[in-house]
This record gives C-alpha cells, structure tokens and sequence, in this order.
C-alpha cells in the first residue's frame, strides 16, 4: 500500500511540473512577442487602396504581410486604414476591399466628379454603401477650385460642387456619420457652406490640408469635433507653408493619412505611397511640433477613435 501511494504521489508531482512547465513556456512566449511588438500602431485615416494595390503589383495579402514584416523597423504597426471610394467606377472595389480585416471605408463623391451626384440613383446608392458596417464616414466630399479648364463655365462648375457638397453634408448628418471634406482653393466658400449646412458638433476630417492657417484656424473654432489630416506633404522640402501649418494645429486636433498612392513621403518621392508610409509622416509631424514620434501616435490614435470610432 505505501509503495501504491508514492506512486500516486509521483504521478501528481510529475503532472503538476508538467502544467508548471506548459504555463511558464506560454508566459515566456507571451512576454517574448510582447518585447518584440512595435511600442505604436497607427491607422491611415485616408488612403485608396483600390489604386494602390495594382500599382503596387501586389494582393491585399501579401501587402500586408509586407508591412508586418518591417513593423519592427519602424517601431510602429498599421492597426487599421479606411478606403475611400468617391466617385461611381471606385463605389464597388471599395465596398469589397472594406471585407478585409483591418480595412474600413467612406463613400461620397469628390468634388472632381461632382456631376456623377446628380445620376440616376446615385445619392441612394451611396447612402446604402454607407449603412454597411465596415462604412466608417461619408465622403470624401468637398470644393476644388484648382486648375479649371478656360472652356468651362465657372459659375456652373461652381455650382454643381456646391450642389454636390451640401447633399452630403446633409447626409452625413442624417446618418450621424463623420464628415471627409476636400478643400482646394475653396477656402471661402469651403468655411461657409460648413457652417451653413454642419451642426457646430460634426465630427469632421479635413483630409490632406494644404490651405492656408487662417482657414485652419477658422475651421478648429467653428468645430470643435473637427480633425485636419496632413499628408506625406509634412516632409516636402518646398513644404514649409504645410509645416507652418502643423506647427500651429494641436496634437489633439490631428489625423494620420496618406492619401495614397499619391504623395509619397521623404524619403519615398516618387514610388507608390502606400498606408505602411504612415510612420515618416509621424516622424515630420512631430520634428515640427518638436516631440517624441510617440507623442504624435498616440494622440493621433485617440483622434481617430474619436472621430471614426475605431
């Protein structure tokens, strides 16, 4: 019987070591992925992907295991991007490239394509894309004045964007879906058709800012729910006036993105941009405001989550 128990007894010691063993290893391999993690995440608040992806020659897939496979690099990780679709031959890729993980999107049609609003059925289309769960805003919406063709009529093609732009204001609103306003030499009439037609408490992204401070100014007064993106512009070298801007914008009231695939930053002029740029975009923000890069990730993390919810 004593031989009995002392078998038993081994037993039980051996399996407890064993369990001891097994929890100590997961705790040591957790503890190892955890000092191996990048200290940031980001997330591209405007990006294209639809665009990116084929220049890029790349799968949704193996662009992302790209990224995660330089994420140590960089110290910082790409948590999440939201693809916009705004004009009627991008609705579709969109709404499929948003079934990714990680991926979400906003629909509404650019002021460029401004007329495409007025087709037959398009507002309701927009407007079902936009309840699907993965759909984070409306837009990009806006006024771009830059560049008009001298066989235009002004006032009409002025017009048509005005048009276009207060629909989906309107519509953001009635949704209770932030705002993403693209402004180019429009300023005035940008800053009055906002305040004309947003409650004072819409949240708002004015993506790719390279208007004036003054404008700036006016639209973090008027809406105190309203974030300004800048782009890999930040880092230009003939991008001072962009900078200058930076400087006087808070760090709460900022929001990462990359426009892409336009716009590549510093010291990536000239090839594709793509969301996994976003860190050099956060390294010229913060050498403006001079602080840590980490400073800019994480107010910039908690704007997103405040503007878009994720």
């Amino acid at each position: 019987r004593l031989g009995k128990a002392m078998r038993t007894v081994a037993r039980v010691s051996s399996s407890f070591v064993t369990r001891v063993r097994s929890t100590t290893a997961r705790r040591m391999t957790t503890a190892a992925r955890a000092a191996s993690a990048p200290a940031h995440t980001y997330v591209d608040t405007h990006c294209h992907l639809d665009m990116v992806l084929p220049r890029l020659e790349l799968s949704f897939e193996d662009w992302r295991a790209s990224l995660d496979a330089t994420a140590h690099d960089d110290g910082a990780a790409l948590d999440a991007c939201i693809t916009i679709g705004c004009s009627l031959k991008s609705l579709a890729s969109t709404a499929e490239l948003s079934q990714k993980q990680g991926v979400y999107s906003a629909f509404g049609i650019h002021p460029l394509s401004a007329p495409e609003w007025d087709g037959a059925g398009v507002p309701e289309r927009i407007e079902a894309l936009c309840a699907d769960a993965k759909c984070v805003a409306v837009g990009e919406t806006g006024l771009d004045y830059h560049r008009i063709s001298e066989d235009v009529d002004v006032e009409a093609y002025k017009a048509t964007q005005r048009a276009s732009f207060e629909a989906q204001m309107k519509l953001a609103t009635r949704l209770d879906l932030p705002l993403i306003v693209h402004t180019r030499e429009a300023e005035e009439d940008t800053l009055e058709l906002m305040r004309a037609h947003l409650p004072r408490d819409a949240r708002v992204h004015v993506h790719c800012f390279t208007s004036s401070l003054t404008l700036a100014q006016a639209l973090l007064a008027s809406f105190p729910k309203l974030c300004i993106g800048f782009t890999g512009v930040v880092s230009f070298k003939n991008g001072s006036d962009v900078r200058a801007v930076v400087a006087s914008v808070p760090l709460d009231r900022i929001l990462l993105e990359t426009d892409s695939p336009y716009m590549a930053p510093t010291p990536y002029r000239g090839q594709v941009c793509h969301p996994g740029m976003i860190p050099r975009i956060a390294e010229a923000i913060a050498s403006t405001h001079g602080v840590p890069v980490s400073d800019v990730y994480r107010a910039s993390r908690e704007n997103t989550r405040s503007v878009y919810g994720i």
